[in-house]
């Protein structure tokens, strides 16, 4: 995902997901070219934010680690971290974009809260027990999310 692809689709936000999206699930470090990845976003101006079902003691040092406010224990799929967050931000529901990799809580809680969604291919394997039988259900979803324009990215 770079910033023109962004700017063609006219996205100037984007609100990122922690585990198995930008950091293998509990890894401490951003996965490889994510400081990188975050740099070129905010030098080409998009606003950038975490929201994260983690606690805050997992959070709290990854953001500070990318320089990015947060949301932690944010209840997604509920939509409310993401309304808040894009209010604090001011800008429009068309404008933002939720970068996650689950169907069942990154997607759906942009979805809720009207916003535009990007799906990324999950980062490390070892997903938790509830996030494990979740990912059953999330492959036969995939094929429609891609064939309704859902952005996925491998």
């Amino acid at each position: 995902m770079t910033a023109e692809r962004l700017a063609r689709f006219d996205i100037g936000t984007l609100l990122l997901d922690v585990d198995n999206t930008l950091a293998v699930h509990g890894h401490p470090v951003p996965r490889e070219g994510v400081k990188e990845w975050i740099a070129d976003m905010k030098q080409a101006g998009i606003k950038l934010v975490i929201i994260s079902n983690a606690y805050d003691k997992r959070i709290k040092p990854f953001a500070a680690l990318l320089g990015l406010p947060y949301t932690a224990l944010s209840l997604k799929p509920l939509p409310f971290a993401l309304i808040k967050q894009r209010r604090r931000l001011n800008v429009f529901k068309q404008n933002v974009m939720m970068v996650g990799d689950q169907l069942f809580t990154d997607i759906m809680a942009a979805k809720l809260a009207g916003v535009r969604t990007a799906l990324v291919s999950p980062v490390g394997a070892n997903d938790i027990k509830f996030t494990a039988l979740r990912r059953g259900l999330e492959r036969k979803m995939v094929a429609r999310y891609k064939r309704d324009g859902g952005f996925l990215y491998e």
